[in-house]
């Protein structure tokens, strides 16, 4: 089994024990892959002849010929690993996939799914069995987008440890599973909700640090449409926004101790 630690900053290069790789970059901000951390921190990796996986965001058009050029570079110093987000972003490197210089990786922004989202059992919960049944399914079961990842050379994906207290088959032939262990990806936006909280504009966020900030929901009321009135919400729905963040322009569920101990079949590596 596969452990690999996400690094945010090059001090904590010198603290890693145990683990077979490092994760860098972001799955919201293309700011924060672009940034000069990243390099450092690559650099550094392939010094130590340590496994590489490069997360990217979904990428705003104006940024793809940069992220290209930095992706290129980065192969040239080592066969890596980078997590796509953005189909967009994943066809423009299709050349550096089929020349062996880069291996590409599904993220979690493309394979989430419903099972992905605490409050799916209400959402569904007016629906006929048969419909509930179906819609709670792992939403990459499906042989023609198989066809697909295999045409595209996708041999690995990543998810998010599930919502939802079932048993899962997340079984694809011939590709294997990352589980995030340390939070689950819940929404995306495409502006960054921290830096408007802030009042910062784009990209001095990431020189001020304040986007790596976590800010933590609490759920006060809930609105009734019928009577246009705010109701107290229930104990169990406070709990689920108890655990859930927001860092970025992403909606993050932080992963219980409980839940990471939770053993899905068919996982051949993880995030921590």
């Amino acid at each position: 089994m596969r452990i690999e630690k996400r690094v945010y900053e090059l001090g904590q290069m010198n603290e890693l024990t145990n683990v077979d790789g490092i994760v860098v970059g972001d799955e919201g901000c293309i700011y924060k892959v672009l940034d000069c951390r990243v390099k450092e921190i690559i650099n550094v990796a392939v010094k130590n002849e340590m496994d590489i996986r490069l997360l990217t965001p979904f990428v705003p058009n104006k940024y793809v010929d940069t992220l290209f050029q930095r992706i290129s570079e980065f192969a040239q110093l080592k066969k890596l690993k980078v997590v796509f987000n953005d189909y967009g972003m994943l066809h423009k490197c299709l050349d550096l996939i089929r020349e062996g210089r880069i291996e590409p990786v599904l993220g979690r922004i493309l394979t989430r799914s419903i099972l992905d989202c605490p409050w799916s059992e209400d959402l569904l919960q007016n629906e006929e069995d048969s419909v509930a049944e179906g819609l709670l399914e792992f939403n990459f079961k499906h042989e023609e987008k198989w066809s697909v990842m295999e045409e595209l050379q996708i041999r690995e994906i990543e998810l998010n440890v599930p919502a939802i207290q079932k048993e899962i088959d997340f079984h694809i032939p011939n590709v294997k599973i990352t589980l995030h262990m340390e939070n689950a990806i819940v929404s995306v936006g495409r502006v960054c909700f921290v830096a408007r909280h802030a009042k910062i504009a784009l990209p001095q966020c990431i020189e001020s640090g304040v986007c790596d900030r976590k800010l933590y929901f609490e759920l006060l009321y809930k609105w009734k449409k019928n009577t246009s009135s705010y109701l107290e919400p229930e104990v169990e729905q406070k709990e689920i926004f108890q655990n859930m963040f927001l860092k970025g322009n992403i909606v993050y569920r932080r992963i219980p101790e409980k839940e990471r101990c939770q053993v899905i079949d068919n996982i051949d590596g993880y995030i921590i």
